[in-house]
Parts: structure tokens; sequence; C-alpha cells
């Protein structure tokens, strides 16, 4: 249905992630899944300690759109 991926920037620093990609199947678009798959995301980043960096446009709105998750934000 869908997928966000997120690789270790650096193997040297395994806390450290790009969101490159928010990806959703055509078929179940405009169900709010892109949103639901980043909540998740949000979560586990946040249980697992990691600094987030974005590259995906998607990601990027979702952080502006929610202040609570600008922790995992990597400085």
């Amino acid at each position: 249905m869908g997928e966000v991926v997120f690789p270790t920037i650096d193997k040297t620093v395994p806390d450290r992630v790009v969101v490159e990609r928010v990806f959703v199947n055509p078929d179940y678009r405009g169900q709010g899944l892109a949103g639901k798959l980043m909540e998740q995301f949000c979560n586990y980043a946040t249980e697992h300690h990691y600094q987030v960096k974005l590259m995906c446009p998607f990601a990027v709105k979702y952080f502006d759109r929610h202040p609570e998750v600008h922790h995992l934000l990597a400085k």
C-alpha cells in the first residue's frame, strides 16, 4: 500500500536518517495513508532516537504541519 524510505545518511552515524520519499500506491491515494505512514515513522524515529533530515516534499509539508515532531529534525 505504501512506504516511507529513510536510509542512514552515514554508516558511522546510524541514528541519523534521511526521509527520501513517502510513497502510496495510486489505488490508495487520497485516503490519508501518507500522513498515517509519516505518523508511524515519527513514532518509530522517536523510539529509536533518530535525527531526521528531509528530502521528500511530502515529508517537509508533514513536518511543517506538525511542530510536535520538530524534535526529530537533525540540527
